[in-house]
C-alpha cells in the first residue's frame, strides 16, 4: 500500500490518502513521526500499528489542548477521553501525561485549595467535598484539606460575620445560629464556630416593630385579651424575640387587650 497524497486541513491536521482508496486523519506530529509521506510503502500490519500509535498521538493531543485551558485532575482528563477513547489508549495517555507533569493531582489539589480559599468564603469540608468529586487520592486530600484548615483563623470569621450581619433580616438572637448554619453548609466545623466574634452588633429594633405588627394584625382576628397577648408571644419568640423585648412593647400597647 503507497502514500498517494497529502492534504493539509485546520489546526495542523492532515488527511493522507493511500493507493487502496483509504484515508487517515493525523495530526502534525504523527505525519513527521512515521513519515506519512508521498510515496511511501506501507504494509498492512505496519498500517495498522501505526493507526493505534495514532490513536494514542491524537487522545494526547486532545487532553492537551482540553489541560491548556485550566488545570486539571486525572479524572477530570479521563472523562474528556472516554467518550471517544478505548480504556488502553486513555490510560497509555494518563501515564504519558504524568510523566510529563502535564497533570499532576497533588498539584491540582493544592491549586484548587488556593483558589477556594482565596476566592470564596467557603470552608474546608468544602474543598474536601470538591477534591472527593474530581477522585483526588484520599492522602492528598487529607493533607490539603489539613492544610486549608490551619489557614481558618477569626479574620475569615469574622469578615463572614460582617457579610451576613449586613444583609441578614431577623432577631438578633438568631442571628448566630443562622450564621452556625451558613457556616456548616459552607465546609466549616464545630471547631470553627470558637472564632465567630463574641460581641456582635445588631439592632433588631426595626425588624422587631414589622414582626409585632404583621402577627398582631393577624391574630387579632381571632383572639383577645389574655389569649391574643399568649398567641402574639409564642409566635414572637418562635421568631427569636426576647420574653423582656415582647413584654416591653406589649405594656406599651397595653390598652387595646
Amino acid at each position: 500500500m503507497k502514500v498517494e497524497r497529502v492534504v493539509q486541513l485546520k489546526n495542523n491536521f492532515y488527511d493522507v490518502y493511500f493507493s487502496d482508496q483509504s484515508k487517515l486523519k493525523v495530526h502534525e506530529e504523527s505525519l513527521v513521526k512515521y513519515e506519512l509521506l508521498p510515496g511511501r510503502i506501507i504494509s498492512k500490519d505496519m498500517l495498522d500499528d501505526i493507526k493505534t500509535s495514532i490513536e494514542f498521538d491524537r487522545a494526547y493531543i486532545k487532553a492537551i489542548q482540553y489541560i491548556s485551558y485550566k488545570i486539571r485532575s486525572t479524572q477530570e482528563v479521563i472523562d474528556y477521553l472516554k467518550d471517544e477513547y478505548a480504556v488502553d489508549i486513555i490510560n497509555q495517555t494518563i501515564i504519558r501525561l504524568k510523566e510529563e507533569r502535564y497533570i499532576d493531582d497533588s498539584h491540582y489539589a493544592t491549586s484548587l485549595s488556593n483558589t477556594i480559599f482565596n476566592t470564596t468564603d467557603k470552608g474546608p469540608k468544602h474543598l474536601e467535598r470538591k477534591l472527593f468529586e474530581k477522585n483526588i487520592d484520599e492522602n492528598i486530600i487529607v493533607e490539603e484539606v489539613e492544610r486549608f484548615n490551619d489557614k481558618v483563623d477569626e479574620g475569615r470569621i469574622e469578615r463572614i460575620t460582617q457579610k451576613e450581619l449586613k444583609k441578614y433580616k431577623g432577631s438578633s438572637n438568631h442571628f448566630e445560629m443562622k450564621l452556625r448554619q451558613k457556616l456548616m453548609r459552607d465546609g466549616y466545623t464545630n471547631a470553627h464556630f470558637d472564632f465567630i466574634p463574641s460581641d456582635i452588633q445588631f439592632d433588631d429594633t426595626d425588624y422587631f416593630e414589622k414582626e409585632f405588627e404583621k402577627y398582631y394584625n393577624r391574630l387579632k382576628r381571632k383572639y383577645e385579651g389574655f389569649q391574643l397577648r399568649q398567641k402574639l408571644t409564642a409566635s414572637l419568640m418562635r421568631r427569636g424575640f426576647s420574653y423582656d423585648q415582647i413584654n416591653e412593647k406589649l405594656e406599651g400597647i397595653e390598652d387595646e387587650f
